[in-house]
């Protein structure tokens, strides 16, 4: 995966150790961004006007992420948390803002349960990764549309809330259109290990 970093940020590294007989340092980064982007293979679209302190410390191979701020399509998003570089990868992050669906796409797996994405959803997610990936928190989903792979036609003007909590998905009420015509459905997945 590569990335592209633009833009201005103050960066200060803070180090300590022998310089001889070899150069064992440890150092602490840290970067304060003002106003930088960030794109990526990953990223549809690049997430711009980015504001925020990251830390990275080397040693530990974490990664800490405060009160960063920035524009996806001009709808503001927000991340803090941690990731740590090791194997596995761990995360503990939250993000908050409006992200176009279309930007999950490239993370749908081939032969999964939805091909398609599209429209705009208002999350407050709380992500950790250790072993397995787990999501809580509330995604409200506004004019979204999807297409399933198990069904023939697609699903549009999508609206309302999905709850994701600890093995479990709940959708109390979504309104939407099949072939024009309006549906509202509410639905409750209880996930299994």
């Amino acid at each position: 995966t590569s990335w592209q970093a633009s833009g201005p940020a103050d960066l200060r590294a803070v180090c300590r150790g022998p310089l001889q007989p070899a150069v064992t340092l440890d150092c602490l980064l840290h970067a304060q961004l003002r106003g930088a982007t960030l794109a990526g293979e990953k990223l549809k679209h690049p997430v711009e006007q980015m504001n925020g302190q990251l830390a990275y410390d080397p040693w530990m191979r974490r990664l800490t992420i405060a009160q960063l701020s920035g524009r996806v399509l001009g709808e503001p998003v927000s991340l803090t948390g941690e990731a740590v570089f090791t194997k596995p990868t761990r995360l503990a992050l939250h993000v908050k803002g409006t992200l176009p669906l279309d930007a999950l796409e490239g993370s749908l797996a081939s032969e999964g349960p939805v091909s398609r994405l599209a429209g705009k959803a208002d999350v407050d997610l709380s992500i950790r990764h250790e072993h397995t990936t787990r999501y809580e928190g509330r995604v409200e989903l506004r004019e979204a549309s999807a297409t399933l792979t198990a069904f023939p036609h697609p699903l549009e003007q999508v609206t309302g809330a999905v709850l994701l909590r600890e093995g479990r998905i709940e959708a109390p009420e979504l309104s939407l259109r099949v072939k024009e015509q309006p549906i509202t459905l509410s639905a409750t997945l209880d996930l299994q290990e």
